[in-house]
C-alpha cells in the first residue's frame, strides 16, 4: 500500500497549510503529489516548500508537474532536493510507476501541449515503466472525469471541457498492455 497526499492549484491558500496538515497526520506518507499551477509560490526566498514537504515523507519525495498557468521557467522550483519533476522523468516505487503530465491541451495557458505531444509523451514515459501499475499525475483532467470548467468559457456556454482525450486513450491502451503482460507470465 502507498500512502500519499495529492493536491494542485494552490493559488490563495496559505503556503504553509500543507506542512501543517502533514504534521498532523497519524500515519506517515510515502510521498506527496502536486499536480501543478502556481508552482512559483512554493519558492519563497531561500525556502523551497516542496523540499520542506519532501522531508516529511518516508521516501523523501514530492512528485510534481507544472500547470497551464505556470511559465516553463518555473520548473526550476522542481529542481530542489527531494523534489521530482514527473513530466521530465517518471518515478518508480515497487510495483508502481508514476507518470507526469504538465500543463493543458486546450483553453488559455502559459504552458500548453497539443494532444499529439501528450500522446507521444505518455507513450515515452510508459515505455520506461512497462509492467508497472501506472499512476498518472496530470494537471489537465482526462476526458469525462471532472473535466468541466467555468473559467474561460464563452458567454454562450456555461461550462466547457478542459481536458485531454489522449490521457484516456493511452491509459486504456496501457491497461490492456499490462493485463496482457500479467496473463502471459
Amino acid at each position: 500500500m502507498i500512502r500519499s497526499l495529492a493536491f494542485s492549484d494552490w493559488r490563495a491558500q496559505s503556503i504553509t497549510d500543507p506542512l501543517s496538515f502533514v504534521h498532523k497526520l497519524n500515519q506517515p506518507l510515502d510521498f506527496i503529489l502536486y499536480a501543478g499551477d502556481d508552482v512559483a509560490r512554493f519558492q519563497d526566498g531561500g525556502t523551497n516548500y516542496f523540499a520542506e514537504l519532501s522531508k516529511l515523507t518516508k521516501q523523501g519525495k514530492v512528485l510534481a508537474v507544472i500547470g497551464n498557468d505556470d511559465i516553463p521557467d518555473v520548473r526550476r522550483v522542481l529542481d530542489a532536493e527531494g523534489v521530482h519533476d514527473l513530466h521530465e522523468d517518471p518515478f518508480s516505487l515497487g510495483d508502481f510507476g508514476f507518470i507526469g503530465l504538465e500543463a493543458s491541451t486546450c483553453g488559455p495557458g502559459l504552458t500548453k501541449h497539443s494532444e499529439e505531444e501528450v500522446a507521444e509523451h505518455l507513450e515515452e514515459q510508459y515505455l520506461k515503466l512497462k509492467g508497472k501499475r501506472l499512476i498518472v499525475v496530470s494537471h489537465t483532467p482526462p476526458f469525462g472525469i471532472l473535466d468541466r470548467g467555468i473559467r474561460f468559457a464563452r458567454e454562450d456556454e456555461y461550462t466547457h471541457h478542459i481536458v485531454s482525450a489522449a490521457i484516456v486513450t493511452h491509459m486504456v491502451d496501457f491497461q490492456l498492455n499490462l493485463e496482457g503482460l500479467q496473463s502471459s507470465t
